[in-house]
């Protein structure tokens, strides 16, 4: 299940009749992103790079394309189940499956 904040607060009398309304909603926001930046603002924005980026690399694009004009409806894409600190992503032109597979290598 989705989860959501609403925030919100009384115009205190000083304020009332004075157009703050406005100020007062930026207050809300930068209360509302400084929470969210601590709780998973920080991990989506990466999810969605890593996509972005599996797709650029997947067409050839490189950089040069503005990634908010990606569609994620496009081929198939998957973020990789990577550890803490790292994020990973694959985008192919048909669904896939993919597993991983360790294996020990030892050189000389």
């Amino acid at each position: 299940m989705n989860k959501g904040i609403i925030y919100c607060t009384k115009i205190r009398e000083e304020y009332e009749g004075a157009h703050m309304e406005h100020m007062i909603a930026e207050k809300l926001l930068e209360i509302a992103l400084e929470i969210l930046s601590d709780i998973n603002v920080e991990k989506k924005f990466f999810e969605q790079w890593v996509l972005r980026e599996a797709y650029i690399k997947w067409t050839g694009e490189g950089l040069s394309r503005d990634m908010r004009t990606i569609s994620m409806d496009e081929g198939s894409h998957m973020l990789l189940d990577m550890e803490d600190g790292y994020s990973g992503a694959v985008w192919a032109m048909n669904p896939m499956e993919i597993n991983w597979k360790y294996e020990d290598i030892i050189l000389g």
